[in-house]
């Protein structure tokens, strides 16, 4: 289990590492303490390492290899993980906070999943909207919207997006959200085209391209960003 403490008033972050050892072990970065420990640490007990070792943390430098990221919209964000009585999150310039009830590892990366898809949601929902109403004049896609009542959402790394002929059911993962806006359109494409030609076969590669004719080049785009979002928290 990992986590993370964050001390506004001397503007320094603990990095807390529960693993299987005997004593508790302590490594000085700049403006960053790094915490080995055998159990789970107390805001209180982390609180007074911070303003014991102050000195030896109170140095400006340009990196936190430690720190824990997460890609919101093709944005970076460092990670603050903060123990509170109910869940919720906000964005500052360069931060996501995440308030947790649960200082379990396995619920705060559940709560995480649950903002993505959250976050795509609120996006995707409105943009399926546009695109049937742009695709309205377009025999064969209209009659695809119109097998589509709704978006479903879950959240997965092998995929963002899937189609499921037999019930005409189109799911997009919360991963979604990790990447620019601007592609949460072709991958609601690339699935409602699954719907006239479930293969990938060069009839389906001429329907998305009259409608999506940037595939090629937002696939590359993506591509050289997947190799970041691997590193993520989640």
């Amino acid at each position: 289990m990992k986590y993370q403490y964050y001390e506004k008033n001397l503007n320094l972050t603990a990095i807390v590492t529960i693993r299987k050892q005997k004593n508790i072990i302590l490594h000085f970065k700049p403006r960053l303490l790094v915490i080995t420990s055998p159990v789970f640490l107390k805001e209180e007990k982390i609180k007074k390492y911070l303003y014991l070792y102050q000195d030896k943390l109170n140095v400006e430098t340009e990196n936190d290899d430690d720190s824990l990221y997460l890609h919101f919209w093709g944005k970076k964000y460092t990670l603050k993980v903060y123990f509170s009585n109910h869940n919720s999150y906000y964005f500052t310039t360069d931060t996501i906070n995440i308030l947790s009830t649960s200082k379990s590892e396995k619920d705060i990366k559940k709560f995480i999943k649950k903002i993505y898809i959250n976050e795509l949601r609120q996006k995707a929902d409105l943009k399926f909207i546009n695109i049937k109403e742009l695709l309205n004049n377009n025999e064969e896609y209209k009659y695809a919207t119109t097998l589509v009542k709704e978006l479903n959402y879950t959240y997965a790394k092998s995929f963002l997006g899937r189609c499921f002929k037999k019930t005409n059911k189109i799911e997009l993962s919360g991963y979604l959200a990790k990447y620019d806006e601007k592609f949460i359109e072709g991958v609601i494409f690339h699935e409602l085209t699954h719907l006239l030609v479930f293969s990938h076969n060069q009839l389906f590669h001429r329907y998305l391209a009259s409608v999506y004719p940037y595939q090629a080049r937002d696939k590359k785009e993506m591509r050289k960003l997947a190799l970041y979002l691997e590193k993520d928290y989640v």
